[in-house]
């Protein structure tokens, strides 16, 4: 069986990195590989994460000198994180062990073009060094190809497991739902504008907030705002939880200004919510327009309230986004469509 270490976030992490890779590790695909994970990050406090650093590079090198993989398999974003998998990349370049850098930054493209020339042509060189790049969607593939050989790039689009959920929403009283890190980038301070619109015409639905970042800061500008009757800040809810609130979600809400291929977009679909969400990263390519859910310009308020009201006023029309949203997610994005295309990337590693 061909030995693969992933490096990654450690699984007790959160953010999407983690649910992908909870994911894969739930698929097929560990019957047919001998998984290794070594955590090389958590969001603690400098000295953890340093530590942990240290520990994962140390493990990585026994790994090679007394277990040598077949496939070294890197997860990576953007800033500290992809310097940390360059430094791993360069080592096995040198020990000749062929590796595969996943890249989950929605914010790889400015975080790229915002660099000058010396820091551009390392990124470069570190991109070039592996076997494979998979990225996220289509999108991420164009960008990417203006920087690699485009034969060096995958598109694998992130999978979830399914769950055994018939549609079963109360259409009476809406809950619309917002899940990521809680901040200007996710565009929650626009969903919080939009509600503040919303309750002038509609007073039959409730916003749960859910995530880590500035939550007291979102809790604050809600009690500015005086929408503690409609809006619930829940903080980090963990899995359990979350699929209770997915449950009962009949829409779901990401006004995001940057993406890459969101996973609270792929369990609001499993759960058959409808989407609202903006025309970034690989989202696009997950909402089609009037059938499973609204794209939007990111920080366009106008529209958010818009789409938001027409799905208050018609339950039919959610129901059938939301119904919509389950038959996709189970034709193109179950965690089995996603390690189907993994293991073709790996088999043209190990053959090759």
């Amino acid at each position: 069986m061909p030995k693969v270490v992933i490096i990654s976030s450690h699984l007790q992490d959160k953010g999407g990195i983690v649910s992908v890779l909870k994911n894969v590790l739930s698929s097929s695909l560990v019957e047919k590989y001998d998984f290794k994970l070594i955590p090389s990050y958590i969001n603690k406090s400098k000295a953890v994460r340093v530590k942990m650093f240290i520990s994962a590079f140390s493990l990585l090198v026994k790994e090679v000198k007394h277990n040598r993989p077949d496939i070294v398999h890197l997860h990576a974003s953007v800033a500290g994180s992809f310097y940390r998998k360059a430094l791993f990349i360069l080592y096995l370049k040198k020990k000749g062990i062929p590796t595969v850098l996943h890249i989950h930054g929605s914010r790889f493209e400015s975080f790229y073009n915002n660099m000058g020339p010396l820091k551009k042509k390392f990124v470069r060189y570190v991109l070039g060094l592996n076997k494979r790049v998979i990225v996220l969607s289509d999108y991420w593939k164009e960008f990417f190809q203006e920087i690699i050989p485009a034969e060096k790039i995958t598109v694998v689009e992130n999978g979830i497991e399914l769950e055994n959920y018939n549609y079963d929403k109360d259409e009476a009283f809406a809950e619309i739902l917002f899940m990521g890190r809680l901040g200007d980038r996710k565009g929650v301070y626009d969903l919080l504008e939009s509600c503040e619109q919303l309750v002038t015409k509609n007073s039959d639905f409730l916003i749960h907030i859910a995530g880590d970042g500035e939550v007291e800061k979102v809790k604050e500008r809600v009690r500015q705002k005086k929408l503690e009757n409609h809006v619930n800040v829940t903080g980090w809810i963990e899995e359990k939880e979350r699929s209770e609130y997915l449950k009962k979600a009949n829409i779901m809400v990401l006004p995001s200004y940057n993406e890459g291929f969101p996973m609270a977009i792929l369990e609001a679909m499993n759960y058959g919510a409808a989407v609202i969400s903006t025309r970034v990263g690989g989202i696009p390519e997950m909402i089609s327009e009037n059938t499973n859910g609204f794209i939007i310009d990111p920080g366009d308020v106008e529209a958010l309230t818009t789409r938001m009201q027409l799905l208050l006023e018609r339950p039919e029309l959610r129901e059938l986004m939301g119904k919509n949203n389950m038959r996709k997610v189970r034709e193109q994005f179950d965690v089995e469509v996603q390690a189907a295309k993994i293991d073709k990337v790996y088999q043209k590693i190990l053959k090759s």
